[in-house]
């Protein structure tokens, strides 16, 4: 679980929140109090505006590689605004890293018409991949999901 503070900013141009990225686990769950969650969507930030007592579902990389593809994890990132501060409750739900866990496609959802579009591995080892290429100074040069597909 992780709660954000944004407060507000005067020149939110100047700032960002959090940066656009996809989730590593399986699925988060964000409840957030004022307008700030943008999606990529057809190569544009468009914004999730907020629903009173409700929740945003964020489907993470390991859905998607377990549904081999089916289900896409949407890349998102967090925004300031100049008029309001801003809090987000985020819960995310996913493999244990302690673990030695094998994650890949489900063998239902892999058949001769649908081949095995990424591969298996450990996914403590994923996790470590995931967070040095979020850390990369551009990480928009590809995904994190780039090196487990086949």
């Amino acid at each position: 679980m992780a709660i954000n503070h944004y407060p507000p900013c005067p020149d939110p141009s100047l700032a960002m929140g959090i940066g656009g990225h996809t989730d590593p686990n399986l699925i988060t769950f964000l409840q957030q109090d004022h307008y700030g969650l943008q999606i990529l969507k057809d190569g544009q930030w468009m914004g999730i505006e907020p629903i009173p007592n409700a929740f945003v579902v964020n489907l993470g990389c390991q859905l998607q590689i377990i549904s081999n593809g089916k289900l896409k994890s949407a890349e998102h990132r967090g925004v300031l605004n100049s008029t309001a501060s801003r809090t987000s409750i985020v819960t995310f739900l996913g493999p244990d890293s302690t673990l030695p866990l094998v994650v890949g496609p489900a063998k239902e959802l892999v058949t001769s018409t649908t081949p095995q579009v990424f591969k298996s591995y450990l996914y403590n080892e994923f996790l470590a991949e995931y967070l040095a290429f979020i850390r990369k100074p551009d990480p928009r040069n590809g995904t994190p999901l780039d090196p487990y597909r086949i």
